[in-house]
């Protein structure tokens, strides 16, 4: 386990102690909408699902962000970051639009 999993990890078992983020919480929740409470139980504990996580936080990590949520548009292999406007949506669109 590299040094990022584990800061990552200890992360998660702290934020595991909100209510919001409690596995039962998210467990409760999955059953609400349908899912296997113990196929979910499992998965969300899963190595694999841990590397998955760890591979989308390492490719937002890799981009030209500062803070979430952001709004990144690749064009032709260069990634150009969009401020957002939650006033002026207008304002993000023709920056887009000058963009592509």
């Amino acid at each position: 386990m590299n040094f990022g999993q584990t800061k990552f990890n200890k992360a998660k078992k702290k934020s595991w102690g909100n209510p919001l983020f409690a596995v039962s919480t998210l467990a409760n929740l999955a059953e609400q909408i349908g899912l296997d409470k113990t196929a979910f139980i499992k998965d969300i504990q899963s190595d694999a699902i841990n590397a998955l996580l760890m591979a989308e936080i390492n490719a937002a990590r890799s981009l030209p962000i500062q803070g979430f949520p952001s709004l990144v548009l690749e064009n032709k292999g260069e990634y150009h970051v969009i401020p957002v406007n939650y006033h002026d949506w207008e304002a993000s669109y023709q920056q887009i639009l000058s963009l592509i």
